[in-house]
Parts: C-alpha cells; structure tokens; sequence
C-alpha cells in the first residue's frame, strides 16, 4: 500500500501500540531489520496536532519524548548521530513549527520511501485523542497491538530507572487510601483497555494483537505471523536478519541532548538473549510495591481478555 502526496509516494506506516515495558523498543527493532522497513526510535510526534504544541508539550521533565525524533531526523538528513547533527535537527525541527506533526511524519514516510516506517511510542496509548489522531492521519495505517502480562510489566516498570517517575507522571497512582501508591498496574489498564477501545475502530485487515512473550519465546511462529499479516517477504535469510536488532543505527544510546528514544536497557545492551521468560500468574504478590498487594480485579479481567491466565 502507498500514497501519492504531492508528487511523492510513501508506504503505509505500523504503528506499535503497547503500554510502557511491554517489548516495544526490541520488537521495533526487530522488525526494523525485515529488508522491506526501517524502525525507527520514539517519534511521539502524533500526541499533539501541531509542532508548536509538541514542542510546549516537551519541555523540561517531558523533553527525553524529543529526543526519538531528534536522532531520527540526524540520522535520515545528516547520515550519523553527532552533538552537532542533533544541533541541526533542533534546527530542523523549528523550521516546522507552524506546521501540524501529521506533515512532519508524512515527510519522514516519503525520506524513507520504499521501506516502511515503523513507531512504536508508548505515549499514543495513554489517552484515546492520541490514538484518534493516528487514525485521522493515517487511515491507512497497520496497527500492532503488543502486550505483556501485567505482573512482569508491574515489576519491570519498578526495577527501571525513573520507572516509577514515568508511572507517576501518567497519574498511575492509588489514591484510594491515606497513603498514595504508585502502582504501573493502573498504567497497564489504561494503555491496554484504550488500545483495544481503539483497535475497535480499525479495519480488520490493518490490525493485529500479539503477545509480547510471544515475540521473545516462540519467534519464529510469532514474526512469521506479523510478517504474512503484512504481506512481507519471508524465509529463513530474512528471520536471520532480522534476529540482529543490535545492527540498527539507533541501538544505543544518542550524543548528549538525545540520549534515548527507546527502553534504556535495550539501549544498553541491544543483542537477542537466549532462553524463554518465565511465566507468571494473575495472583502473585506485587511484593516490590507492599506487602499483600495484587493486581486490581478488573486489571485481571482484562488481562485474562488478553489470553494471560
């Protein structure tokens, strides 16, 4: 599928939905590495309509969600991550600043053209307007639901560094007793029950729902399965090319000013690791929250919605 835009042409992009610590930046990049797509880092650009507000959005505390797009546009315009490169995409970027995030992500479709973009930003999944906007501009667009049991997202987002700001900042928080709990399950209900609300919405052809641990502990089924949906080329010369996430340009850390774009720990170290994950169940103990704690009743009913037991 491609569209014609002013004279140029551009592939339908995937959007990755998925909330926080769900597999996200590691099955981007693995996708990233099909010969037919180029993955890129957290462009958050679609949670506001226009640069200017994205930009007011992405101040201070919010302002690593700029740093996706800053390597991106380095990467694309320049051919290398530098502080001088991320100095021109700043420049970049404020040439643009009249003009709606929509235009900026079509002009980064058609840079990469004929490959497909794929994004996966966490943020389009915690309010619905967010992921309203993708299917207004982009209706064409695939939509890949990514999950993870919501016990192993609870205590991933705990051992992160700032993992618990980042919940915080999203108002994942109990507040139904004298003492405020940040607790990520609150997260993961709303990224997922928004994302599914949302995926009601698309057309059956243009979305998928697949589980995270799926992509890490049966790959070849599960990459087999996203690649036929796309109607991507498949063999075994591709499967091994795309078990190389470490190849991207945006596996590791940026220049200074824009670090991230991506979960820190792939960042960290990007390579595939052998093994399977362990399994978890809907009634363990949130022990690293407090004593006796367990995931809400209706974060449980979603979950098992989800095929998690």
């Amino acid at each position: 599928m491609y569209r014609v835009n002013e004279g140029l042409m551009r592939k339908a992009p995937i959007f990755i939905l998925a909330a926080p610590r769900s597999f996200s930046t590691i099955t981007a990049a693995i996708l990233g590495g099909h010969p037919q797509a180029y993955s890129v880092p957290e462009l958050n650009l679609l949670i506001k309509d226009y640069m200017k507000e994205f930009m007011v959005q992405n101040r201070d505390v919010y302002f690593m969600q700029m740093h996706g797009i800053l390597r991106t546009v380095s990467e694309l315009y320049a051919g290398e991550q530098t502080m001088d490169t991320i100095s021109m995409a700043h420049r970049w970027v404020r040439k643009r600043i009249d003009r709606r995030t929509s235009e900026i992500y079509e002009e980064i479709c058609r840079k990469i053209y004929p490959l497909t973009l794929v994004d996966k930003s966490p943020a389009y999944t915690i309010t619905p307007d967010r992921l309203h906007r993708i299917k207004k501009s982009f209706p064409d667009a695939y939509i890949l639901h990514l999950t993870r049991h919501p016990v192993a997202m609870n205590k991933s987002m705990c051992k992160l560094e700032k993992g618990k700001l980042m919940a915080a900042l999203a108002d994942s928080v109990d507040y139904s007793s004298s003492e405020e709990i940040v607790d990520p399950q609150l997260l993961w209900h709303t990224c997922n029950s928004m994302t599914l609300e949302f995926m009601e919405t698309i057309d059956e052809r243009r979305k998928l729902t697949i589980k995270g641990e799926d992509i890490i502990n049966n790959r070849v089924e599960a990459l087999n399965k996203v690649c036929s949906w796309l109607e991507w080329e498949w063999s075994e010369d591709i499967y091994e090319m795309m078990m190389h996430p470490e190849d991207s340009v945006y596996a590791n850390f940026g220049p200074i000013g824009a670090e991230l774009g991506g979960d820190p720990n792939f960042l960290r170290s990007p390579e595939i690791r052998d093994g399977q994950l362990s399994k978890n169940n809907l009634e363990e103990e949130l022990k690293w929250l407090k004593k006796g704690r367990r995931l809400y009743p209706h974060v449980k009913e979603l979950a098992q919605q989800l095929g998690y037991e």
